[in-house]
């Protein structure tokens, strides 16, 4: 009696999770179409999310960056997941889209837990959200100078909104604390300028060429179409399957 009632609490448990978790991944047949009217929708999670990059670029924030963070996280997961591209040969979108879901709950983490928030190299002490903007200045050189030129296009944007995209879209974390020990490889292009561009053409069409080699050796794969598929058949038990090559059928 006990043991049924317990396997009858379990079973009602796995289901709401099954289904709370469907509210944020739901499945293919329930995703809805993205489309440009439904884009916004898909891109709302950006707006917690700067809002996060803004608050680890002020003092005494963590409590708040603490409690919007499942936020965020629920935002980013529903926001992602809940759509889709009509066109399969469009799925690569999606994925990239759930590159992004995932970096952006990665950095969301890391905003949140960080104590005493994010400085760039040099920087003592962050602003409050409340202190006014400081004074811009023109031809500052130094890393740890939170001022742009008047005439750049960071310049012309509110210094709130500068910090929030210069943290958010930070990934290597170059001229940040939480980049100090990143190896920074040595250019090997040249520093003339006629010859810089030449080189980075250079490079750019022969790492695009190898990238569509690359890509059409996969297609040719059996098995794998340009709308996918996959060279692991699925009629085989599962260990014949993973195991041994399957057979060519062109």
């Amino acid at each position: 009696m006990i043991t049924s009632r317990l396997w009858t609490i379990l079973d009602e448990i796995y289901y709401a999770a099954t289904r709370a978790f469907h509210e944020f991944v739901p499945p293919p047949a329930n995703q809805e179409l993205l489309t440009w009217k439904t884009a916004p929708n898909a891109l709302a999670f950006l707006i917690p999310y700067f809002f996060m990059a803004y608050l680890v670029r002020r003092k005494n924030t963590r409590l708040i960056r603490m409690l919007l963070l499942p936020t965020l996280i629920a935002m980013a997961l529903r926001c992602t997941y809940r759509y889709r591209c009509e066109d399969p040969r469009f799925g690569w979108f999606d994925w990239d889209r759930g590159l992004g879901c995932w970096t952006c709950i990665a950095k969301s983490l890391d905003f949140a837990f960080v104590g005493d928030g994010r400085f760039k190299v040099g920087e003592k002490q962050l602003r409050r959200s409340n202190d006014p903007a400081r004074p811009r200045t023109r031809g500052s050189s130094s890393e740890s100078d939170e001022t742009h030129d008047d005439n750049s296009i960071l310049g012309r944007l509110p210094a709130c909104l500068v910090d929030a995209l210069e943290v958010g879209l930070t990934l290597r974390g170059i001229g940040w604390d939480f980049g100090h020990s990143l190896y920074v490889p040595k250019s090997t292009r040249p520093s003339e300028r006629q010859a810089f561009i030449k080189s980075t053409i250079f490079v750019v069409i022969r790492n695009f060429l190898i990238v569509d080699v690359c890509d059409t050796i996969i297609k040719l794969v059996p098995g794998i179409t340009p709308m996918g598929g996959t060279i692991f058949l699925p009629s085989l038990p599962f260990f014949l399957r993973y195991t041994f090559p399957p057979p060519c059928t062109s």
